[in-house]
C-alpha cells in the first residue's frame, strides 16, 4: 500500500498511508473504535477503493491490481455461520463456491476441522455449538480454501480468555504455514502475538 489516501465525506481515514504487507506473517491493525481498523481491511480485500495511492498484489491471485475475491477468507466478531446447516456445510461452503466438487470441498474442509480441533463436530448444527466452537469453524473456513490471505475483524471481542487464547494460536499457526493474516484488534494479548503492528 503506498499512500493511500480514504475518507467517508469530509472525514479523513487514511492519509498518505504505507505499509508491506507479507505472507507467512501475522499482522496486528490496532487501535481505537472508529480509527480505521475495519477500513483498511476493506481496502486489503478490495472491497473499498482508495481515493488516491495504490494498493498492489504483486504475488497474489488476481494480482497485481487485483486480488481475487476467493482467495481471502475472512473471520468476523460476528460469527457469521448458518445455524440452520451442519458444520461441515459450512466450512466447505467457500471452496465449493469457488469450483471445486463437493467431494473435494468436503475433503479441504475436513482438513481445516481438523487443524482447528473440531474434526468431530462435522455434523452438529452449527446453532448447537457455543460462540468460542462457532468461531473456530469461521476459522476452518477461512482456511479450508487454502486462501494466502486471511482478513480477522475483531476475531476475539465475544470469546473468553481461553477462547480468546485458542483462536490466537490459530491465527499465529495459519501465518506459520505461509498465509498472510491481518487482524484488527483490541485485544493486547493477541497483539502482543503478532509478527508486525500497525498502530493507527
Amino acid at each position: 500500500m503506498r499512500d493511500v489516501v480514504f475518507r467517508y465525506g469530509d472525514r479523513v481515514i487514511l492519509d498518505g498511508f504505507d505499509s508491506t504487507l507479507r505472507e507467512g506473517s501475522l499482522v496486528g491493525l490496532v487501535g481505537p473504535s472508529g480509527v480505521g481498523k475495519s477500513t483498511l481491511l476493506g481496502l486489503i480485500s478490495g472491497e473499498l477503493r482508495a481515493e488516491h495511492g495504490s494498493v498492489c498484489y504483486p504475488d497474489l491471485p488476481g494480482g497485481p491490481d487485483h486480488l481475487l475475491a476467493a482467495s481471502i477468507g475472512w473471520i468476523m466478531q460476528t460469527t457469521n455461520v448458518f445455524g440452520n446447516r451442519t458444520v461441515l456445510d459450512n466450512v466447505l461452503l467457500p471452496a465449493w463456491i469457488g469450483g471445486s466438487s463437493r467431494t473435494e470441498a468436503a475433503a479441504s474442509a475436513r482438513d481445516a476441522l481438523a487443524q482447528v480441533g473440531l474434526e468431530s463436530f462435522e455434523e452438529r448444527r452449527c446453532a448447537s455449538l457455543s460462540g468460542g466452537e462457532r468461531q473456530r469453524v469461521a476459522m476452518a473456513r477461512a482456511l479450508a480454501g487454502d486462501n494466502p490471505v486471511v482478513l480477522a475483524d475483531e476475531p476475539t471481542a465475544s470469546l473468553d480468555r481461553a477462547n480468546r487464547d485458542q483462536l490466537a494460536d490459530l491465527l499465529v499457526a495459519a501465518a506459520a504455514s505461509g498465509v498472510l493474516v491481518v487482524v484488527a484488534t483490541h485485544d493486547p494479548a493477541v497483539a502482543a502475538r503478532c509478527d508486525d503492528v500497525i498502530e493507527l
